[in-house]
């Protein structure tokens, strides 16, 4: 909505029009007037830049249900962020840890400003379930917020300890070789 005001020192200002303009788009002229008591009138014409529309973010990574392992994987930050008519609007992405698992967080934060494009080690943060939370805001202040699905980042880089037993019979050896028989199980 758009009211126009005017000023007049002789006989006063008897109206001044309002108008609403509700269509979206750049450049847009519209046009006012006021009116005196004397029946003199002045118009003005404004152009504005209308944008109701709020930004669009897509992720693309990381997405939900992957598992990032240290020393295997990189977790790789991609996604997009487009308007209808600020081509460059504020973006923000923040990796948030949703819940801590495994080894103790030492100075490691839960959340980790990032970038598109970037690459991270699943050393660099704490282990656990992490999510990528988007934020842009166009110059209308059109605001909006993604999320990527939850994800895991795993600092386990150990082989697991593993060791046969032999149950049932006993086994034979002869020169450094053993022997079992059909019968013998073997149990990890």
């Amino acid at each position: 909505n758009i009211a126009f005001i005017g000023s007049d020192s002789l006989s006063g200002v008897e109206t001044c029009s309002k108008i609403t303009v509700e269509t979206e788009g750049e450049n847009q002229s519209a046009s006012g007037y006021c009116m005196d008591f004397a029946g003199n009138s002045s118009t003005s014409t404004i152009v504005l830049n209308i944008d109701k529309t709020i930004p669009e973010v897509s992720i693309s990574s990381p997405i939900g249900n992957q598992i990032f392992i240290a020393t295997r994987e990189t977790i790789n930050i991609l996604f997009d962020v487009t308007d209808n008519l600020d081509s460059a609007p504020q973006v923000q992405a923040v990796l948030k840890q949703v819940e801590d698992l495994g080894s103790q967080r030492g100075k490691r934060p839960t959340e980790i400003i990032v970038s598109n494009g970037q690459k991270i080690k699943p050393l660099d943060i704490d282990d656990g379930k992490w999510k990528l939370i988007v934020s842009a805001t166009d110059f209308a202040d059109n605001t909006i917020s993604a999320e990527s699905g939850i994800f895991e980042v795993i600092h386990d880089v150990m082989p697991p300890r593993t060791t046969i037993v032999a149950s049932n019979q006993s086994p034979v050896t002869s020169e450094g070789a053993t022997y079992v028989t059909g019968k013998t199980s073997f149990t990890l």
